[in-house]
């Protein structure tokens, strides 16, 4: 089984999301791919709760074959960080050809994330690029990576949050499914 995996804080779930994980599956000819919101990254506070993030990106994901939510990054007690996932994912699914799925903004990053070189045996990651192949020097795993182009999709997470708060209209970025999720929960 090829599974790709999309980590991410996923706050809200967007159409940018579901391109990278449609853009997976075709190039990379994945059986599913796993949306694994994040439970407690190091990163990132004040989220919406990790059940209403499944919640909105099983809403997202109702029309789209070849995905689904994962709850394996759910909260433990301490920091989740991407190893200590990959290793779970590794023991759910032994056997399994897996692509963590990444943006090319965590290219660099990537040498700052706890345990990352152990990461990488445990999983191949594909870098999904925006705006042609960055060049990166001095990277000591960049062979390691396997990129992939795609069509840049204008949307993040914080604008959808920002036009939220202000009561603007983020139809154009998130599935209706979503919208009619956070206008019902009065989000």
């Amino acid at each position: 089984m090829k599974l790709g995996l999309l980590g991410g804080a996923f706050d809200p779930v967007h159409y940018g999301h579901l391109a990278v994980a449609r853009r997976a599956l075709e190039a990379l000819a994945l059986d599913e791919v796993l949306f694994l919101p994040a439970g407690s990254p190091p990163h990132k506070h004040d989220m919406l709760s990790f059940e209403v993030r499944c919640e909105l990106i099983e809403a997202a994901l109702r029309r789209q074959p070849h995905m689904r939510v994962s709850s394996l990054d759910r909260f433990r007690g301490d920091t989740n960080y991407t190893f200590h996932l990959l290793e779970r994912v590794r023991k759910r699914f032994p056997g399994a050809e897996l692509f963590f799925l990444i943006g090319d903004d965590n290219v660099e990053e990537l040498q700052r994330w706890h345990r990352y070189r152990e990461a990488l045996e445990l999983a191949r990651f594909v870098v999904f690029t925006r705006n042609g192949r960055r060049r990166w020097s001095n990277l000591p795993y960049i062979d390691l990576l396997r990129f992939v182009p795609m069509e840049p999709v204008p949307v993040s997470s914080t604008q959808i949050r920002e036009t939220l708060s202000k009561g603007g209209d983020i139809s154009p970025w998130v599935p209706p499914s979503v919208t009619d999720w956070l206008q019902k929960h009065g989000r």
